[in-house]
């Protein structure tokens, strides 16, 4: 599907990743906008998107959409902790996964990775505001979440620093 400048532009300000609320939103803004060619972009972009087949395709490509708004930017322009994302994109039917980062320590870690698996993971495109993306294979990729510590293992932990020597803050 092809979109026009307008049409991207309209779908970076009233946009979101999810696809439903999108079209619900654009819909809105038609019924409430004043201006008969607005009205028209907004409900017109709403339909096209309600299109058979765009699921498959619409977070990535909003998300990139974002992405190539950020990297538009003048090179001399420094970006925000706000505006340095991490973005994470795979879905059920691909086995690739998309990583795009600014974050130092995930950068150094997936080009490592990829240098040792050039077949698993590769370098996509870099960014002269220091973003990266990297494609990898989805099967290698892994999302864990960690409980807090109880009090008993903070407590045996911070014993364990004091007898060994270990202090948490560097002097």
């Amino acid at each position: 599907m092809k979109m026009n400048r307008n049409e991207m532009e309209t779908l970076y300000a009233f946009g979101c990743p999810n696809l439903k609320a999108t079209v619900e939103r654009l819909r809105m803004v038609a019924a409430l906008a004043p201006d008969p060619a607005a009205k028209k972009l907004f409900y017109m972009l709403s339909v096209k998107l309600s299109a058979e087949g765009v699921e498959r395709w619409y977070r990535c490509f909003y998300c990139k959409l974002r992405v190539l708004k950020t990297i538009g930017r003048a090179a001399m322009e420094s970006l925000t902790k706000i505006e340095k994302e991490t973005i994470v994109l795979f879905n059920e039917g691909e086995d690739k996964a998309n990583i795009y980062t600014h974050n130092a320590g995930l950068k150094k870690r997936l080009a490592a990775f990829a240098k040792k698996y050039p077949d698993l993971c590769r370098l996509e495109k870099s960014n002269v505001q220091g973003g990266v993306s990297y494609e990898l294979a989805k099967s290698r990729l892994s999302i864990r979440f960690l409980p807090p510590y109880s009090e008993e293992r903070r407590q045996k932990a911070s014993e364990y620093a004091k007898k060994h020597g270990l202090n948490s803050q560097q002097g």
